[in-house]
């Protein structure tokens, strides 16, 4: 019975169904290894808790569906790689105890349901014992009414009580039952013999699932182990399917219940059994044979297997003589004295109304009382010490059975059985015995009556009146002799009758039994299991008195410990709140520091462009002031000028005396002189406005030139700080890769300005060119140094083939090389003013051309219509929607879209065995990206894909509605690996972060990346996060440096917020205490850590998926939150630890409309060729505004930090 401390039983009603409820969803395939960690954890807290306050139900699902999740998560690429940290984060002892306390609980809730279930089926059998007892009551009625037999009554003596029918005691089994059960095709027996294998051997009972197990096999305290090695092998088998039997009997010679005691072999067994048995849990108790072997052979030979009588304990055939020879002799002495005339209303009184008793004691071999009664006294003694009357015990066997539930009528329905023909054959016996009897004790009293005759004679008037009164007497009992055997003859007419009637009740009987197994079959139905059923009905029925005895003071500790539990909860709740308010106020001050430290940055940049500003200002006064300074020298430079000019006047009036002559050539000399000194003090002035202005721009473009210097060589110190330690490792692997790979990624310039063996190529990944010195292999960055530089001059030559004369009036196209334009701007070269020698003889080696795989069918099904590149909507397989928004995102992303369209993909693909068959992703993905852009279909079903990526994940093979996010992992994890450059990969050693500073132990480990993988997929998509966790004990570090494809940000408001939020969310720390505690290697043991995670580089195409789908306890939720992001000019720089990106655009948005139990997917994206928004819902594409992109249904953000162009679709080969 379940402690009144538990909660009630209102989730399940069976462990199976607590089981099902356990299971993870069917959507459940995130491979996000820190949010596993989380669920298992917040699963774990919960079911501690619901264990705290008593709730085994939910205890015991949160128990195991956080094993379920722990099991999960040890399946993931991530816990593989870093299984330690994982465990750790977990906690080693976790699992275990969860386990543990699982087991408990189901134990404890086993037990409970299986007493729910049954007082739920005692409540339903009540009805059933209700018709039972009904039935049994109307069988005992018809028992009595049929035991009820006319009596010849020939004195005034009460008849003899009959003897009580013997009842079947608990755990026994009579042998009529036992019969029956054999009978019974639908029930399972098995016969399991304790008596000597000897005996066994020589006499058994014939069925065919009866086994020996020997006595001397069965010792006190043995169990079903020892018995089963001392088992024959003939039994074993039987032995073994004890399990699913329905009833198990015991047996020996003559066993009963009373002979079963403690130490016995046959409760031994039953003990091993019933008791002990750990392995094999058995339907039923295992029931004794009332009366052994030796009742059954007396009952039953002919199912018995050579019967022998001989070793019987008892005298069967002198005991069945006895009976036989039980009668009495009548006494005639005062019939001859007095003769009296013969009663028969007593005979004639057995009528139709008497006639079933009358018929039922004759079938019992009884027939007394038809007889009349005679005087016993004078009968012959007999010796009835060792009696045995085998009839009365057949009779007792058949009443004791009729009483029971279903009563047999066997003997009453079969003309041909045994029992029946046996008990009417010994009844006539007796009858005809009985009148033989009679007719011989009536010559002995006739003989008797004349000797006393004789001697009365004296005293008699005279013998005639005598011998006249005895011949009377004798007609007297020859009528009655025919009066019985009319009787007799009357009896068996009856019999006749009564058995007409026997057969009609035996009908009426078999339609109650087909009821009565019509209710059993009912009860059957709703048990479970009838073997538990049966042991508790009775373990309900025994214990039902002491649980009536202590209700009420269990009732009272109920309410004590209700009462002390809800203290209990109430304090809980007290702690819960003050834990959470601790925590909120943790989380404000938290955010106050943030807020702050923010505001700080944000006063110092402000307080930094202030500072800027003044210097701008105080050069620019200081530049004024230099300015005036020049103005006034100029002034003065006009004054001097004037007084000169006033000088000179004064030397003129006096010349003008004496040069009277000339006065007036020399005042019109003079005249054109100052007119030409005013005109070159204008020119001046003029001259000072525009060197003013030409300072001023100066000024102002210096000031603007010094700030994007100063831009610039911050950006120029940021990027040399990211490419310094890869620039070199990079260089020399692109010189070695171009060099014996055949040169996949080389485009071959001429240049026939190189000197012999050197070679000009372009890098398509930087757009850079670089050259190849074929006499030491090689590879520079700057061209080689010409003979004969630095003398002057320009050496210009015609190529071999080109004429002198453009003889065709076609034009270049823009989109080829002009290589004649490419040697002339050469040519203008400082460097190479020296003419080069060229040796055409020495060509560059052909590139090799990737081999064409053999042409494969493909059915798009496609609806045509003339449509813009990349506007083709694709068909809705059934629930393939979210497959479309992500092939939709991807296909407007055109730096992967060039990569494709113009085959360059298949100088990388990976066709060996090692990358599987992934490329058959990347194909089929080439094939549809390439119809995507040809612009001449409407839509297209995009089958053949779906069938590829369902063979390489089984998850996306059906027809099920799936995670847009899980199949953009796949797909992108797919390409990479298809398109993989590196072939083997090398072996690295661990890396350790502690003694290096951040920028080198960044590039470090993003060096050991790429040394595994290297794609196009890690240039465009992959990142690299820094991850800290520090010991709160002896603050120790610990720094890892991982790549990551997309950010996964959690969402902190359920109403609105930005992904600003989101964003300062994802980068918080994160506490790790109790089950999540970290192993300081410091401290050798588990402490109490913080740990952060920040982002270190970003990648030019930045995937941000929004967590929309969490579990709240054991439920998994939507949160429709509305996500503030930007469209245009996102800004990471305070996000990033690292190299500071440029800003990113939004180019594509995959939305999720709907809840977890029914959604769509659809996708937003910004077209390259156009510019244009344009929304995708599978295959319907129409235009879109830029506003309409940000909705609450935003789930995967693309954003990009370089421009998109539009691809330049020129395939180099079919």
């Amino acid at each position: 019975m379940p402690g009144s401390t538990k909660k009630d039983l209102y989730i399940a009603k069976s462990i199976g169904q607590l089981n099902e409820m356990a299971e993870l969803p069917a959507k459940f395939k995130t491979t996000h290894a820190k949010l596993l960690v989380k669920t298992a954890d917040k699963m774990l807290k919960e079911a501690q808790h619901s264990e705290m306050i008593e709730d085994e139900e939910r205890a015991y699902v949160l128990f195991m569906k956080y094993f379920n999740v722990v099991t999960f998560l040890k399946k993931t690429a991530d816990y593989k790689k870093q299984k330690a940290y994982y465990d750790d984060l977990l906690g080693t002892k976790n699992l275990l105890t969860s386990i543990d306390k699982a087991e408990v609980l189901s134990g404890s809730l086993k037990e409970r349901y299986d007493q729910l279930e049954a007082e739920h089926v005692a409540s339903k059998l009540s009805s059933l014992d209700t018709v039972e007892k009904k039935v049994e009551d109307k069988v005992e009625v018809d028992a009595k009414h049929s035991d009820k037999q006319p009596q010849i009554k020939t004195d005034d003596k009460e008849p003899k009580p009959e003897e009580p029918v013997k009842k079947t005691s608990p755990g026994v089994i009579s042998c009529s039952t036992l019969f029956d059960l054999f009978e019974d095709r639908d029930a399972q027996v098995i016969i399991m013999d304790v008596r000597p294998m000897e005996e066994f051997q020589e006499t058994r009972i014939n069925h065919k699932n009866i086994i020996n197990v020997p006595a001397e096999a069965i010792k006190p305290g043995t169990t079903v182990t020892y018995i089963e090695k001392a088992l024959p092998m003939d039994s074993l088998s039987l032995w073994k399917q004890r399990g699913n039997i329905d009833h198990i009997i015991l047996l020996d010679w003559n066993s009963s219940i009373d002979k079963v005691k403690i130490g016995t072999s046959l409760q031994t067994l039953k003990d091993a059994l019933y008791k002990y048995d750990s392995t094999v849990i058995i339907k039923s108790e295992p029931l004794i044979l009332d009366g052994g072997y030796e009742q059954w052979m007396l009952q039953y030979p002919t199912k018995c297997v050579n019967p022998v009588f001989d070793k019987l304990k008892k005298p069967v055939v002198s005991s069945t003589q006895d009976s036989l020879m039980d009668f009495d002799y009548p006494d005639f002495d005062e019939t001859f004295m007095e003769p009296k005339p013969a009663k028969t209303s007593s005979i004639e009184s057995s009528n139709s109304s008497s006639s079933l008793s009358s018929a039922s004691s004759v079938m019992n071999g009884d027939i007394s009382g038809n007889l009349p009664r005679i005087d016993r006294s004078t009968k012959p003694k007999i010796d009835r010490s060792t009696k045995s009357n085998v009839t009365t015990t057949q009779v007792n066997a058949n009443k004791s059975f009729s009483s029971s539930l279903y009563p047999d009528v066997r003997a009453v329905s079969k003309p041909g059985n045994s029992l029946y023909s046996e008990t009417n054959e010994a009844g006539s016996k007796s009858i005809d015995s009985s009148f033989r009897n009679t007719d011989s004790r009536a010559e002995s009293v006739t003989a008797g009556g004349s000797r006393a005759t004789s001697q009365d004679i004296k005293n008699s008037s005279t013998l005639a009146a005598q011998s006249t009164e005895i011949s009377d007497e004798l007609k007297a009992l020859e009528q009655q002799k025919k009066q019985k055997m009319e009787e007799i003859r009357k009896l068996q007419e009856n019999y006749e009758k009564i058995e007409a009637e026997s057969r009609a009740r035996m009908e009426q009987m078999a339609s109650e039994e087909k009821k009565l197994s019509d209710l059993e079959e009912l009860k059957r139905k709703q048990q479970t299991d009838v073997a538990d059923l049966m042991r508790m009905k009775k373990n309900l029925h025994s214990n039902m008195a002491e649980e009536k005895q202590h209700v009420q003071q269990q009732q009272q500790q109920k309410e004590q410990e209700e009462s002390n539990r809800r203290e209990e909860l109430e304090q809980l709740t007290r702690a819960e709140e003050e834990k959470r308010r601790r925590q909120e106020e943790v989380n404000r001050l938290r955010m106050d520091r943030k807020k702050k430290e923010e505001d700080r940055l944000q006063n110092e940049r402000k307080m930094r462009e202030e500072k800027e500003l003044q210097d701008a200002r105080e050069r620019a006064r200081q530049e004024e002031e230099q300015r005036k300074k020049d103005v006034t020298a100029a002034e003065e430079r006009a004054r001097q000028v004037k007084a000169e000019e006033d000088r000179k006047a004064a030397e003129k009036s006096q010349i003008e005396e004496r040069l009277q002559m000339e006065r007036e050539l020399a005042a019109k000399m003079e005249k054109e002189r100052l007119a030409a000194l005013e005109e070159k003090r204008k020119q001046q002035a003029e001259l000072d406005r525009l060197e003013a202005e030409r300072r001023e721009k100066l000024r102002l473009e210096k000031e603007r030139a010094e700030k994007e210097r100063l831009d610039r060589e911050k950006r120029e110190r940021d990027e040399e700080d990211r490419k310094r330690a890869e620039e070199a490792k990079r260089v020399a692997d692109e010189k070695l890769r171009l060099m014996n790979e055949a040169k996949s990624k080389a485009k071959l310039i001429p240049s026939p300005n190189l000197q012999k063996g050197w070679e000009k190529q372009l890098d398509p990944s930087t757009n850079r060119y670089f050259y190849i010195n074929h006499h030491d292999g090689t590879t520079q960055w700057e061209p080689p140094n010409l003979p004969g530089e630095g003398k002057g001059g320009t050496y210009v030559t015609r190529l071999k083939d080109e004429p002198s004369t453009l003889k065709s009036g076609l034009k270049r196209s823009n989109s080829s090389p002009n290589i004649a334009k490419m040697m002339e701007d050469e040519s203008k070269l400082p460097q190479r003013k020296a003419p080069p020698s060229v040796d055409r003889g020495n060509k560059p080696v052909k590139r090799q051309m990737p081999v064409a795989l053999p042409a494969k069918r493909r059915d798009l099904n496609p609806v045509y219509g003339n449509v813009g590149c990349a506007l083709t909507g694709l068909r809705n397989l059934g629930n393939t929607c979210y497959m479309n928004s992500t092939i939709q995102c991807l296909n407007n992303t055109s730096p992967l879209v060039t990569y494709l369209l113009t085959d360059l993909y298949l100088y990388d693909i990976n066709r060996g065995e090692k990358a599987g068959n992934l490329w058959e992703v990347t194909d089929d993905f080439a094939y549809l990206v390439k119809s995507l852009w040809s612009g001449q279909y409407r839509f297209i079903t995009p089958r053949d894909f779906k069938s590829v990526v369902g063979r390489q994940q089984p998850m996306f093979a059906g027809y099920e509605q799936q995670d847009s996010q899980e199949f953009l992992t796949f797909l992108l994890d797919s390409l990479h690996e298809g398109l993989n450059k590196v072939k083997t990969r090398p072996k690295i050693a661990e890396q350790d972060n502690d003694k290096l500073p951040d920028h080198i132990g960044a590039e470090l480990a993003w060096k050991n990346h790429k040394l595994h993988n290297e794609s196009i997929i890690v240039e465009l998509f992959q990142g690299q996060l820094k991850s800290t966790i520090m010991c709160l004990t002896c603050r120790k570090r610990s720094v890892t440096f991982q790549a990551f494809m997309f950010l996964s940000l959690p969402i902190p408001s359920s109403n609105r917020c930005t992904l600003q939020d989101c964003l300062r969310q994802f980068a918080a720390e994160e506490k790790m205490t109790g089950s999540s505690r970290w192993k300081c290697p410091q401290c050798k043991c588990y402490r109490d850590s913080v740990k952060n995670i920040v982002i270190w580089k970003l990648p030019h195409i930045l995937l941000i998926a929004l967590n929309r789908f969490v579990y709240e306890g054991q439920w998994r939720t939507k949160i429709n939150a509305h996500v503030d992001f930007p469209v245009r000019g996102l800004d990471m720089t305070t996000f990033v630890k690292g190299p500071q990106p440029k800003p990113y655009k939004l180019y594509a948005v995959s939305n999720h409309f709907g809840t977890l139990d029914g959604g769509h997917y659809t996708a937003c994206c910004r077209n390259p060729n156009t510019q244009k928004w344009y929304k995708f819902d599978d295959h319907e594409v129409y235009d879109t505004s830029e506003s309409s992109v940000k909705t609450s249904a935003a789930y995967v953000l693309y954003y990009t930090s370089i421009d998109l162009l539009p691809p330049d679709f020129k395939p180099s080969f079919t």
